[in-house]
């Protein structure tokens, strides 16, 4: 879904300030980040990158977030799946799939879908890490995964800073309803 109609408009006002931020160089890149407060610092980052590489096509600036939205019905649909059974797996991954939210943001040169993708990850690799941990495995991998995911995703958006208070009292709920 995010991928139809993708180039058919014109970039947005938020999408242009991506653009205009990514397109600087050397310190005006790094005064740029700083302008917007390190909000996006990451996205931005990764956008001057396919940009240098690719040009800023529309159909450039637009696909992380269509690539980062599809990954996200898919990362959720496996932690339903790792949560559930292979049902709920699949019917969680549908409806984020056809999320309109989502699908809006996906169609975006923002860094809002990168942030749910990683997000979505962060959930996935903190449940095998909590699982593992309770089963006493080792849990270097999902350690290792819980750890980039989120920090990459606060580098897309600092909201998702917000996912790790979230988390932990997830972790509080859990051990009391264990004790």
């Amino acid at each position: 879904l995010c991928s139809y109609g993708l180039t058919s408009r014109s970039l947005g006002f938020d999408e242009a300030a991506s653009v205009t931020i990514a397109a600087q160089h050397g310190s005006a890149l790094g005064a740029a980040f700083a302008h917007d407060g390190g909000n996006m610092s990451g996205y931005y980052l990764l956008l001057h990158m396919l940009t240098g590489l690719f040009g800023n096509g529309l159909l450039v600036v637009r696909l992380p977030s269509v690539l980062c939205a599809a990954a996200t019905a898919g990362v959720v649909a496996r932690l339903a799946r790792t949560l559930f059974d292979s049902r709920v797996g699949l019917i969680s991954g549908s409806l984020v799939a056809v999320s309109l939210p989502l699908v809006f943001w996906g169609q975006s040169a923002r860094g809002y879908a990168p942030m749910v993708a990683l997000t979505a990850t962060s959930y996935l690799a903190f449940v095998s890490l909590v699982r593992r941990r309770e089963q006493e495995r080792p849990a270097l991998g999902p350690a290792m995964v819980y750890a980039l995911a989120t920090s990459l995703a606060v580098y897309a958006s600092f909201v998702a800073v917000l996912v790790i208070p979230a988390q932990l009292l997830m972790l509080l709920h859990r051990r009391r309803a264990r004790a």
